[in-house]
C-alpha cells in the first residue's frame, strides 16, 4: 500500500534530483515525516538515478509528464 501526495512540476526543467528534493522538502514540512519513495513518469530517470538522497526513485507508467508521486511505501 502506498501513502503520499502528487507533486506537479511545470516550468523550467530543474532536473530530477532538484525536483525530487523540492517535493521531499514539501512532504516533510506538511507531514513531519520522511518520504521513502518517489514515483516518476516514464523516461524521467536517466543513468544511475534510482536514489535521490535517501529516497528510492522508480519509474511508474501511469504518471503523466511533470507529475510525481512522493510518499511512503508501506508493506502489507
Amino acid at each position: 500500500m502506498l501513502s503520499g501526495i502528487f507533486w506537479f512540476e511545470d516550468g523550467p526543467r530543474l532536473g530530477l534530483a532538484s525536483t525530487v528534493t523540492r517535493a521531499a522538502a514539501f512532504y516533510r514540512s506538511r507531514f513531519h515525516r520522511e518520504p521513502t519513495l518517489c514515483l516518476v513518469p516514464p523516461g524521467t530517470i536517466h543513468g544511475d538515478q534510482s536514489r535521490v538522497g535517501g529516497l528510492a526513485v522508480k519509474s511508474y507508467a501511469s504518471l503523466p509528464p511533470h507529475h510525481f508521486w512522493i510518499g511512503i511505501q508501506r508493506d502489507g
